[in-house]
């Protein structure tokens, strides 16, 4: 894995839509405008309260995927504290 990592900032209004803001992901990666994905993490909270857990992409094993959330953890801690 690189040590080069992206955080994809998206706007804090338009971003509290789940569907557009994942088309809006898939349209700026087809685009070329964001990396081609090797291995995906993410997670849902439902309005039910249930849990959705994704690791998608062509290298995403549960390994990488666990990894890849806990680095998209740090990352956003990072983000977090740095804006205060």
């Amino acid at each position: 894995m690189s040590a080069d990592l992206k955080v994809v900032s998206l706007p804090r209004e338009g971003w509290r839509e789940p569907v557009a803001t994942l088309r809006l992901i898939a349209d700026q990666m087809e685009s070329g405008e964001i990396e081609a994905c090797s291995i995906g993490a993410m997670v849902m909270i439902y309005e039910s309260g249930g849990v959705g857990l994704f690791g998608f992409g062509p290298k995403a094993e549960d390994l990488q995927t666990l990894a890849a959330f806990r680095i998209g953890e740090q990352l956003m801690l990072d983000t977090i504290l740095d804006g205060e």
